[in-house]
């Protein structure tokens, strides 16, 4: 009975070893990128023909990212989107409505909202990128950029560690956690399944037990067919962009942030 004592608690021990250089990274990644996470505010608006109330407007929160010196950020493109569910009816309905996204604000963690207007959005990759208005802004300090590089990928159950925020309530203090990938899809493009709590908030980081981005946290929607015959649904789920893709869409979002600022100086 001692022995076999000694051995769960050695068994034990060695377990505890192990998880010590994944809460290290974890707290280091805390204290280097926990306030790159910033909050986002915005009004969307809605238009559509026979809406009875006329127009709608409504105010949405989200989480974004920034990703370079200049406060360019980047968030979940659907975080935008929240009539997605209203417009999709009335577009069954024959009628097109449309949206439009204004006042957007970078919450910086000094208190300032930043004013700040969206520069290149795939809407299939469900992301969007948001540079802040003017020079005085983008010259301004801000947090760590988390870095997105091609070739870092992970396989079904490594361990990773995901970033995320908190409210007003708690003063936007961000919050740490490991998960780890459930599963790894690889059609129509390389995404990334994990579970819960990380998984509910877009516009996270994840990032490898070593520290390296992993991905972003977004939506993946799909259009299936409807069982009661009213035509097409959307079933959505968040999952994990990886780092080529975005990679790939920051340099685009740099040339973009490069050439608005060129227009901007040349507007009379």
């Amino acid at each position: 009975m001692k022995k076999t004592v000694w051995i769960v608690t050695c068994g034990l021990a060695a377990m505890a070893a192990a998880a010590q250089p994944l809460e290290e990274c974890g707290r280091q990644l805390l204290a280097d990128y926990g306030y790159s996470l910033l909050p986002i505010r915005a009004v969307i608006r809605l238009e559509a023909p026979g809406l009875p109330r006329g127009p709608q407007e409504r105010e949405v929160a989200a989480w974004g990212t920034v990703v370079a010196g200049n406060g360019l950020t980047v968030i979940s493109a659907t975080a935008l989107s929240p009539f997605s569910g209203l417009t999709e009816a009335f577009e069954r309905s024959g009628i097109r409505p449309t949206t439009s996204v204004s006042q957007i604000r970078i919450r910086r963690r000094d208190g300032l909202e930043v004013p700040a207007r969206q520069i290149l959005t795939d809407e299939e990759l469900d992301i969007t990128f948001l540079l802040p208005e003017s020079d005085e802004d983008r010259a301004r300090s801000w947090p760590k950029p988390v870095v997105f590089t091609a070739g870092v990928q992970a396989r079904a159950m490594d361990k990773l560690i995901g970033l995320a925020g908190t409210g007003e309530m708690f003063q936007w203090i961000p919050l740490v956690g490991s998960v780890e990938v459930n599963g790894v899809v690889e059609q129509p493009r390389r995404m990334y399944l994990i579970a819960r709590p990380f998984s509910n908030m877009t516009g996270m980081p994840v990032f490898l037990a070593d520290g390296r981005p992993l991905g972003l946290t977004v939506i993946r929607r799909e259009a299936v067919p409807a069982s009661t015959g009213q035509g097409a649904q959307v079933q959505q789920a968040i999952v994990v962009l990886p780092a080529d893709d975005l990679a790939e869409m920051m340099t685009r979002a740099l040339e973009a942030a490069r050439t608005a600022g060129e227009t901007k100086k040349e507007t009379p």
